[in-house]
């Protein structure tokens, strides 16, 4: 995707989070950090419930708001490489 591209996608997203309530306008770069934001709390919550589930008695389930989330986003954000020596 050209930086062009890119920038017209995040003010589309933005004029759509805008539009939904006038009293709180938020700007391009908060609505950029509140999505990364949101990735690295899905990220860190798919870790947590990774390791809980291979525990005994498993774990919880996880949110909704972080399953869609991780529908959103490449797969490797969340699993990482596979074969790949650390």
């Amino acid at each position: 995707m050209t930086s062009n591209k890119n920038e017209a996608m995040w003010q589309s997203i933005t004029d759509s989070v805008n539009s939904v309530r006038a009293d709180a306008i938020r700007t391009k770069e908060k609505i950029k950090e509140k999505w990364s934001y949101l990735k690295s709390a899905a990220k860190a919550k798919c870790n947590e419930y990774k390791r809980a589930a291979e525990r005994t008695g498993g774990g919880d389930e996880l949110a909704d708001k972080y399953l869609q989330i991780m529908n959103m986003v490449p797969a490797v954000s969340f699993q990482g490489l596979t074969g790949q020596e650390r």
